[in-house]
Parts: structure tokens; sequence; C-alpha cells
């Protein structure tokens, strides 16, 4: 049994370390010679990579960022932990990274990437309808990804208990209320 927690928590750290890989950043610093903190939102996400590098940039992370995710899901099956954990790290990981003193981006293409790969469907709908809805009431998407993340946790829990599905829409509408609350 305590080897079971050792390989959960080796692999829990490995998905965190893979989820932390900045790609915003270091795609800026490398092409840009710019810290993408520094500039527009100071997300280091898709979005703000669009808007300060253009669109092929911001593909770039947004595709490295789903892998990030897929690839955390994909280990953490392969080693027989659950993959939902393995998403869960990553995007804690992306959100939190070690190498940035801890300020990275909000997790929602991390979060995609595993939860495609883990087959989760419901999970996507639920968040997609919910964002839609609080985006069409508010205009804005940080309220809107709150209400997806938190959505998707509501769903998670009363239909499983998928307990790493819900700590991943919790983590997605905390860091997003926490982006909302300071630029309000």
């Amino acid at each position: 049994m305590e080897y079971g927690y050792l390989l959960m928590a080796e692999t829990v750290a490995l998905c965190y370390l893979i989820g932390s890989i900045p790609s915003a950043y270091l795609l800026g610093n490398a092409c840009f010679h710019l810290d993408i903190r520094e500039h527009g939102s100071g997300n280091m996400g898709t979005m703000n990579t669009r808007l300060i590098m253009g669109w092929l940039p911001a593909l770039a992370v947004f595709i490295v960022d789903c892998g990030k995710g897929a690839a955390a899901a994909w280990i953490a099956d392969c080693l027989g932990v659950d993959a939902l954990l393995g998403v869960t790290a990553a995007v804690s990981g992306h959100i939190w990274p070690v190498w940035l003193k801890f300020s990275g981006g909000k997790g929602l293409a991390t979060s995609l990437g595993g939860l495609l790969w883990s087959i989760q469907p419901v999970a996507i709908a639920v968040f997609i309808v919910a964002w839609l809805l609080v985006y069409a009431l508010w205009r804005q998407a940080d309220p809107a990804a709150m209400g997806g993340g938190f959505a998707m946790a509501v769903c998670a829990l009363s239909t499983g208990p998928l307990i790493w599905l819900a700590a991943l829409g919790l983590i997605i509408a905390f860091k997003h209320y926490l982006s909302y609350s300071r630029s309000a």
C-alpha cells in the first residue's frame, strides 16, 4: 500500500512539473525577447499571447498547453493513477509554476487537453454551456470561466462523484475569480 501512495505522489509531482512548463513565457522570451507577464493582461496563456505576439504564436501556445494536459493524463493513466488527478496536477503546475515564482496562466487550455485525452465530453459540455450562459449575462470572460468551472465541479460531484474533476473545476473557478477580482 505504501508503494501505491509513493507512486501517486511521484506521478502528481511529474504531472505538476509537466504542467509548469511556461510555454508562453518561453516563446516570448526566445522569439520576441519579451516577458509576456509584463505585457497585456500579464497572463501567460493563449489569449494574452495572441494579443501581444499574434495568432501563430498563440496557436503554438494553445497546442503546447493542451498537450501538457493530455500528456499528464496519459502518464497518470499509464502508471495506474487516476488520469484526472494527473490533469489536476498539470493544471496546478500551469497556474502556479515553480519556475516563475508560482505566477502562471489560468489553466483552460491545459484542462481542455487533459479532459479531451481522458474522454470527459460531459464535463467539457457543461463547462461550455455554463460559460456561454454567464458570458451572455456579463460579457466578460473571467466570470464566464468561473461559472463554467463551478458548474463542472457541481456536475462532477453530482454524477460521480469524480473528486479530481470537481477539484479541477474549482481550481479553474478560483483562478479566474482571482484574475477578475484584481481587474475589477
